[in-house]
């Protein structure tokens, strides 16, 4: 009896296990057909390590793009490319900023007295911290940098002020294999913190691996990317800087960094077989690409559009898309290229 019990538990823990197994695959996007999508004809540009976050200017059509070789661990750097020149090649930007730097999530903040800062989520070897820069064509200069304990697995930023600002912090644990479950497992553990300039506060929460943060042209909304939740969740704003859940809009693909472009649609890099994407940054071997338009309508109504869909041989593990008239902008998190695309 005890020999056939025995069986019957490895049996029943061998379905579960298998079917756990099949489920994180279905989820992670391995079993998803993908039929190639283009917006129009794209470029290859090279000349960065990467291209993990992309930000453009709307009132030059320079293009910010944050670049680490995550390679080979060395320092990187935020490079320009101007959009307005059809022959212009990524220069990257001298700049008085830490010796350890290696940039992740960017945003560009237009102050109302036209002064510009770039802030940039910053993995130091010591801790992360978001670095703030005042910014003008072809300068950067160190302002200041922020860190805090809570903030200790930072992926993406958005400011609402020239000192404060949202910053998505994308795993709970700061433990190696702790951060694994969270992935694997699926837990919603991960939160965006607020900083008002003084102090940090949890601003939401409960959300599967946060990433892209971004604000609505009015200020009024915040959008997070989660990109094990496959989710982007709609916050309004409270006056203390905390969020308030409005929607949560399941894309169906693993999201990253996201763009607002002036009419308020969202441009998303993303990463439709997640499993796939580990691979990738393990060992190189192709990852697909996908970039979304997300457009919303009266009454909380949306629209996705699934703009360009690659199997990672144009480019691979896209990670942001910016557009500014024309162009779209594609990054990708370890490549050294990224894309200009003319939209049709």
């Amino acid at each position: 009896m005890n020999f056939r019990r025995g069986l019957l538990i490895l049996a029943v823990a061998g379905a579960c296990a298998a079917a756990f197994a099949a489920k994180t695959l279905w989820d992670a996007g391995e079993f998803r057909s993908l039929e190639a999508v283009t917006p129009g004809p794209c470029r290859q540009v090279e000349g960065v390590p990467s291209s993990e976050d992309i930000t453009i200017d709307p009132e030059t059509g320079i293009a910010l793009i944050s670049a680490d070789d995550r390679r080979r661990g060395l320092p990187g750097a935020i490079y320009e490319f101007d959009l307005t020149d059809p022959e212009a090649r990524p220069v990257a930007l001298p700049a008085h900023q830490p010796q350890d730097f290696h940039p992740h999530g960017i945003f560009l903040h237009r102050d109302s007295d036209g002064s510009k800062r770039l802030f940039v989520v910053n993995h130091r070897e010591a801790g992360s911290a978001v670095e703030i820069y005042d910014y003008s064509p072809g300068r950067l200069e160190l302002a200041g940098s922020v860190s805090d304990p809570l903030m200790h697995s930072p992926n993406d930023v958005a400011a609402d002020g020239p000192a404060s600002f949202y910053v998505s912090n994308d795993h709970r644990a700061s433990g190696g294999w702790q951060k694994t479950l969270e992935e694997y497992l699926q837990l919603a553990r991960s939160y965006v913190l607020y900083f008002d300039g003084e102090e940090f506060t949890i601003a939401a929460a409960g959300l599967a691996y946060a990433n892209g943060v971004n604000l609505s042209p009015d200020g009024e909304r915040v959008y997070v990317a989660a990109s094990v939740g496959r989710t982007v969740s709609v916050y309004a704003r409270q006056a203390d800087g905390r969020l308030r859940l409005e929607q949560v809009i399941d894309t169906g693909t693993g999201v990253d960094n996201i763009e607002v472009d002036g009419a308020g649609n969202l441009w998303i890099g993303a990463h439709p077989r997640l499993l796939t994407f580990v691979g990738y940054m393990e060992d190189g071997r192709p990852s697909p690409s996908e970039v979304l338009k997300l457009s919303f309508y009266a009454q909380r109504g949306y629209e996705i559009e699934r703009v360009l869909i690659d199997a990672g041989s144009l480019l691979s593990a896209s990670s942001v898309a910016a557009v500014h008239g024309e162009f779209l902008l594609v990054g990708s998190v370890a490549d050294p290229r990224f894309l200009v695309c003319r939209l049709r």
